[in-house]
């Protein structure tokens, strides 16, 4: 019995030596098969690069993966496959646009976490939908990689407002100066809401005064003010 303990020892010690120093056990290549929107790809597989010539149980149980793509908040999952015993394909997937806005004169998305995101200098892809544009966010509103948690709750609530009385509308706000922020109709047509108090009751008054018009009255819509407590102030533009 003793002899047959002392076997299996030295056998698991001489297959931990083959594990550990044969070289199909290092990592030999990394590669990121997607073709992301957001995340620099160069930079990105040059961060994974440093990996490579890593003892692959190294790489899973100290989860250096997981490590080098921290670095790249743009990225919310990835998933790994072997492409040989040693090396490894890495697909990411990269956080959803939700918002778009104008920041230092380039356009910049934001998804529902609050992350900002950018479009990489390589890429030539285009979104498939609409994204909510807002523009005039302030310093203090941002980070280097993400928007302010007062910030980003007052959008969840603004957006949801949005989108409950006019959710087939192309919408753009903007924030002017100080606490005068406007919304841009449809691309034409300018509602004027002041500070962003009382959303609600700006939109149920805006909602109903749309309904009631006629195609040929809207298209000639030029602006609409809500700022005045249960009236809205109107002027129209012939076109």
């Amino acid at each position: 019995m003793g002899k047959i303990t002392l076997y299996s020892l030295l056998l698991t010690f001489f297959l931990i030596l083959v594990l550990w120093f044969s070289p199909i056990f290092y990592l030999k290549s990394i590669d990121i098969t997607s073709k992301p929107l957001f995340v620099e790809l160069n930079d990105c597989q040059r961060s994974l690069d440093t990996l490579v010539g890593k003892h692959l149980l190294a790489i899973y149980f100290l989860n250096l993966i997981n490590k080098q793509l921290h670095y790249f908040p743009e990225i919310k999952s990835f998933s790994i496959v072997f492409d040989s015993i040693n090396a490894l394909q890495v697909s990411l997937t990269e956080r959803h646009p939700w918002i778009s806005s104008i920041i230092d004169g380039k356009t910049v998305f934001i998804d529902e976490e609050g992350y900002l995101l950018t479009y990489n200098q390589t890429s030539n892809k285009v979104l498939d939908h609409d994204i909510f544009i807002i523009k005039g966010f302030l310093k203090n509103d941002l980070s280097q990689t993400t928007l302010s948690s007062l910030m980003l709750k007052q959008l969840q609530d603004y957006v949801a407002v949005f989108e409950c009385y006019l959710p087939n509308h192309n919408l753009f706000l903007e924030h002017v100066h100080d606490e005068l922020w406007q919304l841009i109709l449809d691309d034409s047509i300018v509602v004027l809401l002041g500070d962003l108090a009382n959303l609600e009751n700006k939109f149920e008054r805006v909602n109903y005064f749309l309904t009631q018009l006629s195609p040929q009255d809207y298209n000639n819509l030029d602006y609409i003010d809500s700022r005045i407590d249960n009236k809205l102030l109107v002027k129209y533009e012939h076109k």
